[in-house]
């Protein structure tokens, strides 16, 4: 993953830090520690336990490329190691590829419409167009003042490495300051404005090397992991200023059918202690279970799921079933913040792939004090 120092036209925030590889599934039985150079794409040797590790590097600029719809041939199946070769293959192919889940006019080279993401806690979302509507909200610069990698070399544990399925771990450190402008529509000006967040990015990608290129993979899974609050730091504010413009600028002007069917007007009262839609806002809780925000959901009958999808239906209005205080299907038949499915990180991550998000915070120098391990907040 290469980076960049980005202001608010750029929206990629992912940062580079420290590659560290693990080979731990059951199929690899030694680990090696890498250290990888992003600026080179090279993965340079470290060493653990006495035993050299061994070199990665990228297929040369003059390789033949061949068409991504011929099956990949198995050339590990007769190597003397065919874990390692397995291992190498993975390492080699992710470390080409480029991916960034950030990047979605690229994902059409990483993603087909089987391709799912999923945050635990706010949801999943699949196929290129799905995947990257989500993700456009998450760096829309209205956000953002400045978004910045803070080094060049990214935490990297290899899980399982086999013909037709690579699964890593990524574990990133972002710094984002936020911007004075905030979120107008959902009147969010002042909610973070000037404050700087370190925090940990971590991923879980279930990927496959196609083709006869090792650059060319297909992503099938990515998990991804926020620490502990970090949703509700963002969603989960219940001001009665959020709540007039989630009425007015959402519900009642991009959404005038939702309004209607659930309050049966089309009449906006001026007058807060007659508005229903305030009242309605103000019985729902930020988030769910209401007082546990180490193991928050967005995706229930809550506040922040209604921001969340809010923020959807302000730009595309087949979202605006989904902010309605009674169940409304959308085209698909889906109907959304009504039932949360209560999902932690821990559904989605082992015990051990969080030790490795946790060890990364204190690597990156953050907070990684449980329960809000690898998140810390200065003004």
């Amino acid at each position: 993953m290469i980076m960049k120092n980005l202001k608010l036209v750029a929206p990629t925030f992912i940062a580079s830090i420290f590659l560290i590889v693990h080979v731990i599934s059951e199929d690899l039985s030694e680990a090696g520690i890498f250290r990888m150079d992003n600026r080179t794409g090279l993965l340079k040797n470290a060493k653990k336990h006495g035993k050299e590790a061994k070199k990665y590097s990228k297929k040369p600029k003059n390789a033949v490329k061949k068409s991504k719809n011929k099956a990949r041939p198995d050339s590990c199946k007769d190597a003397v190691d065919p874990n390692t070769c397995y291992a190498n293959r993975c390492l080699e192919a992710y470390n080409a590829s480029g991916y960034n889940y950030l990047a979605t006019t690229k994902f059409a080279n990483w993603l087909n419409q089987d391709s799912v993401l999923e945050y635990a806690g706010a949801g999943i979302y699949t196929g290129v167009d799905g995947i990257a509507e989500y993700v456009n909200f998450f760096i829309d610069p209205l956000f953002y003042s400045s978004i910045e990698m803070v080094d060049t070399v990214e935490n990297i544990q290899l899980i399982s490495a086999k013909k037709d399925k690579c699964v890593i771990l990524t574990a990133d450190h972002e710094r984002s300051v936020f911007n004075g402008v905030g979120i107008p529509v959902l009147g969010i000006p002042a909610l973070t404005s000037g404050k700087t967040i370190d925090f940990v990015l971590g991923q879980k990608v279930e990927f496959q090397v196609r083709g006869d290129d090792d650059n060319n993979i297909l992503i099938k899974q990515n998990d991804l992991y926020f620490p502990p609050g970090f949703a509700t730091t963002l969603f989960s504010q219940g001001t009665l200023a959020i709540a007039e413009a989630f009425c007015k600028n959402i519900m009642f002007d991009k959404c005038p059918a939702v309004w209607k069917a659930n309050f049966g007007t089309d009449y906006y009262p001026t007058d807060p202690s007659q508005n229903p839609c305030l009242g309605a806002f103000a019985r729902i809780p930020p988030f769910e279970p209401p007082n546990d925000p180490t193991n928050a959901s967005i995706d229930g009958n809550s506040i922040g799921c209604r921001l969340l999808h809010g923020s959807f239906a302000f730009q595309n209005d087949i979202h605006c079933p989904h902010i309605s205080f009674t169940p409304i299907s959308d085209e698909k038949g889906s109907i959304k913040c009504q039932t949360s499915q209560l999902k932690t990180i821990a559904d989605s991550f082992t015990e051990e792939e969080l030790e490795f998000m946790n060890a990364a915070a204190e690597t990156f120098g953050l907070d990684n004090t449980l329960p809000f391990s690898g998140i810390q907040i200065t003004a």
